[in-house]
């Protein structure tokens, strides 16, 4: 197909009713997929090593140690923090126009420098992988480049967006000023860190405040996700700008009370330490809840409207499964007791909820991109396949947590072997993983087809 033809366009949402993109916006915004697409292979990978560490005998996992904890540290940062912030990216430049296009390229430059070397790191020594909350660290030069250089690009890549002409987009706004807060919050830790020796206790104070805050900018694109996807499915006609507008300022407010703990309290008070965990505890997940809810109403209301629409199934598939995940992980955040792996089964939850919504997303905006539009069975079974996996996944690691298994630790004690809670927690640990990775897999190739086969038409 030779051109654009604007005439199939079907606008995503009221941010999004505008032409589709020109060619230098489009490169740019296949740029930001395609890095969002990557995140996801290496982690994909290390996903079936940590699966088959973290269930086999504690005997078995001697030596397996630093492995494991590098495959950690790879795991999170790829597939959380440079995959969501990816899609963050996306949405900030897709809702610019062609606004300040070269330089918001150097910034997506810098990214995607600084996540190679992310990504490369671990084969020029990695012998002491730091498991710190949020942002796990290899303690060696060329990661830490990495790191700074994508904090750097998001710095920019952020501050282009707000400081771009175009029609405003709350969810995406939102999102970006959280990102230049928890930015602001890790130069004011790394500033009190100055006399602090480098090691776990430096790590966690130093991502402490920036990873709390980087919770809401995920759920903040979440919101914004979750109502693209809603308005290609017509689930939530009624949800007017204004309403939605109502929605982020729930999930953003909150925000608001990290400016009071450092006017009160020193960097490093225990009070910062506590303030930042009861923030996101009771303060992060109201708005997608109450969008949530409304999204489950809206879908049992218009559950047979697409009919004859061989592309809305992929994009409701993901919707559902990222519903059902989001919710799963709400609900095993109130049975975590101690460190053990119901923690991660909590945040695997969550955030597998959010990559589903993500995952959607991307259906959604191929065709935005020039692509063909997924469908067919693959590409719907895709979402159900994945959420499969990492609901047993996630179901094993809180039945082997309510037995003492500890989290980022590889392999379990031979007691435990011996319950048969826990061997069935380690059966849906490594069976669902792989299920998991599975659909992980079969995203990359469904997007894959969509982008090697020409478009037929566009949504």
């Amino acid at each position: 197909m030779n051109g654009w033809d604007r005439s199939k366009i079907i606008p995503m949402n009221h941010s999004f009713q505008k032409p589709l993109p020109k060619n230098e916006q489009r490169q740019l915004l296949r740029g930001w997929l395609y890095l969002a697409l990557a995140s996801l292979i290496i982690p994909g990978i290390t996903a079936i090593l940590l699966v088959l560490l973290r269930t086999i005998s504690v005997d078995a996992a001697v030596g397996w140690g630093d492995l494991f904890r590098s495959a950690l540290v790879i795991h999170v940062d790829l597939s959380v923090f440079i995959w969501f912030l990816s899609i963050g990216g996306l949405l900030w430049t897709l809702s610019d126009g062609h606004s300040r296009l070269p330089q918001k390229r150097a910034a997506f430059w810098v990214v995607v420098a600084g996540s190679s070397l992310l990504s490369i790191s671990p084969l020029f020594g990695a012998n002491n992988p730091i498991l710190n909350n949020y942002i796990p660290v290899l303690n060696q030069p060329l990661f830490f480049i990495g790191l700074i250089l994508v904090w750097i690009g998001l710095l920019f890549t952020a501050l282009l967006h707000l400081f771009s002409a175009r029609q405003l987009n709350w969810g995406a706004d939102a999102a970006a000023i959280a990102t230049l807060l928890a930015i602001a919050t890790l130069v004011t830790s790394w500033i009190a860190l100055a006399e602090t020796p480098l090691g776990l206790h430096y790590f966690e104070r130093l991502f402490w405040g920036a990873g709390h805050i980087l919770q809401f900018t995920y759920t903040l694109l979440l919101l914004t996700g979750w109502k693209i996807l809603s308005d290609r499915l017509h689930l939530l006609p009624w949800l007017s700008s204004r309403a939605m507008k109502g929605l982020v300022l729930i999930g953003a407010l909150p925000l608001l009370s990290v400016p009071w703990l450092y006017l009160n309290y020193p960097p490093l008070a225990p009070e910062i330490t506590v303030g930042f965990a009861q923030l996101m505890r009771y303060g992060n997940g109201v708005a997608p809840g109450i969008m949530g809810l409304l999204l489950l109403i809206g879908s049992i209301q218009h559950f047979n409207n697409h009919r004859g629409d061989p592309t809305a199934p992929p994009i409701q598939a993901s919707l559902y499964a990222s519903l059902l995940l989001f919710a799963a992980g709400g609900i095993l955040a109130l049975f975590i007791s101690g460190i053990n792996t119901i923690i991660p089964a909590h945040y695997h939850g969550s955030i597998v909820g959010i990559t589903l919504a993500f995952m959607g997303l991307i259906y959604r905006l191929l065709p935005h991109l020039g692509f063909s539009s997924p469908q067919g069975r693959l590409a719907t079974l895709q979402p159900y396949i994945y959420a499969l996996g990492q609901l047993m996944h996630i179901a094993g690691l809180a039945l082997t947590g309510s037995e003492g298994a500890q989290r980022k630790t590889a392999g379990v004690s031979s007691e435990a072997m011996n319950s048969l809670v826990e061997q069935v927690g380690l059966f849906l640990t490594r069976s669902g993983g792989l299920i998991a990775v599975t659909g992980g897999v079969l995203f990359l190739l469904v997007c894959w087809r969509s982008i090697r086969t020409p478009p037929e038409k566009l949504l």
